[in-house]
């Protein structure tokens, strides 16, 4: 019941702090019997992100150290299935840590007897990058220990699955960016052959490993990430054009992402001259467009027709948006104050888990709004109540002051890519000119090494 009613308010608080939420490989998310690997980039937010989009609860992982005892213990365990882990390099006492541990994979291969699926943070910690880190070896031994517990209960109906999950924010810590959740197939094994545990336990973790980098924008090395975030900036469009994807489509999106990925590392590692120039060009045209107070968007590609149907909505759609402005606006700018004066100087740059590292941003944002936004609503309900039956008041409040919400954020979106239009139009023949020019000029570049990249690769 508790789960339940707390599922429905992160589905509805989620779907506003987000401006969209994809799942790619849905179909792989109701596995039974099975234990999912995720990356770790969105500290809170990650779990809260997949479970909203399942049937079945997840069991998750969680670091021991966040359980407490009393009530908040009853609800990790008992209400939202959570299964604790010791960490032994955050335990003095790692000798306890370890054998604690026995309970939590008798935990795990009890519920996957009872075909439950498990969701585990192979990298144990949060931080805010979008490539895999080196990955603990708790998921190899859950799944070695789950076959060979269930052999035991004379159940050899299934093995248990592998399935990696990769969370790809454009900004977890921004509110309302998107975020593409891809599923990968189950993990296969069969091929691994060797009768020492630990060679076994090993192998299974780097193909492990290997699926989670299949879901997510993964990179050699983390200088590449700066150029490679500009080159997707700039060609993720062309890409997708040339691939014959619906610009809608984000499995054909992500895909696109990830060849482009794969191009600029590959000639990262040729050592291209070159591309070490074209790279300080693409840093500045961007730097001086979003000088420009542009961002994604590009103004100039805005058609004619789309501006005047953009303008009507704008116009028609005003008096919707002066009412979630009106039952908005003041828990909006509240949450955002009191998380920015009282959280957000503890956000520290330490990498650990305990302290408010930087992947916790976004977290405390969400928590504070959520919070605000509940007590708000519950507010309106109650004086609405007074003015008229209950039963019909709350709800119609709580539904009403929601939709508005969002329609009110639809149209700040909406204006913005008006203003951004209008702004364009202003700037001067000379000044637009310019920067189409070096747009062009880059775009020109990028192809040519975009097709040396393809002839390469046939």
């Amino acid at each position: 019941m508790i789960y339940q009613f707390f599922k429905v308010i992160v589905q509805l608080s989620l779907r506003s702090y987000f401006k969209r939420i994809d799942i790619v490989g849905k179909e792989y998310l109701e596995e039974g019997r099975a234990v999912y690997v995720s990356n770790h980039p969105g500290a809170m937010i990650d779990p809260i992100i997949v479970a909203m989009h399942v049937q079945k609860p997840f069991h998750f992982i969680t670091g021991a150290e966040w359980f407490g005892k009393g009530l908040r213990r009853w609800l990790f365990e008992d209400q939202f299935h959570m299964v604790p882990v010791y960490r032994p390099w955050l335990n003095k006492d790692k000798e306890a840590a370890v054998m604690s541990n026995e309970d939590m994979f008798k935990a795990c291969y009890k519920s996957l007897e009872r075909n439950d699926r498990i969701m585990i943070y192979p990298e144990a910690s949060s931080m805010t990058v979008p490539w895999i880190r080196e990955l603990k070896t708790g998921a190899a031994r859950i799944k070695l220990g789950g076959d060979a517990y269930l052999k035991e209960q004379g159940d050899t109906k299934e093995l248990v699955k592998v399935i990696p999950v990769g969370i790809n924010y454009e900004n977890p810590h921004r509110f309302q960016t998107r975020a593409t959740i891809v599923i990968g197939q189950p993990i296969d094994f069969s091929d691994i052959r060797t009768e020492d545990e630990a060679e076994l336990v090993t192998t299974m973790t780097q193909r492990i490993k290997e699926g989670m980098q299949s879901c997510v924008l993964h990179m050699e090395a983390e200088a590449h990430y700066p150029v490679i975030k500009n080159v997707i900036k700039m060609m993720e469009h062309r890409v997708v054009k040339d691939l014959g994807i619906d610009p809608e489509d984000p499995a054909g999106s992500f895909r696109a992402r990830k060849e482009i990925v794969k191009a600029v590392e590959f000639f990262k590692r040729t050592g291209s001259d070159a591309l070490k120039e074209l790279e300080v060009d693409i840093d500045a045209y961007i730097k001086r467009f979003q000088g420009e107070g542009f961002r994604k968007f590009n103004p100039f590609e805005e058609t004619r027709g789309k501006v005047i149907v953009n303008s009507l909505i704008v116009l028609l759609m005003f008096p919707f948006f002066l009412i979630g402005a009106a039952l908005n606006a003041l828990p909006y700018f509240l949450s955002r104050s009191l998380f920015r004066s009282l959280l957000l100087e503890k956000v520290t740059g330490e990498h650990k888990q305990g302290d408010f590292n930087p992947a916790f941003a976004g977290s405390l944002a969400y928590a504070v709004g959520v919070g605000v936004f509940l007590l708000w609503y519950l507010g309106l309900a109650i004086a609405g109540s007074l003015l008229y039956t209950w039963w019909v008041a709350i709800p119609v409040v709580w539904f009403v002051a929601y939709r508005s919400g969002r329609i009110a954020l639809l149209y700040m979106r909406w204006t913005k890519r008006l203003r951004d239009v209008w702004h364009w139009k202003m700037m001067g023949e000379a000044a637009r000119t310019d920067i189409l020019q070096e747009r062009h000029r880059i775009l020109r570049q990028l192809q040519v090494f975009k097709l040396k990249y393809l002839k390469q690769q046939a």
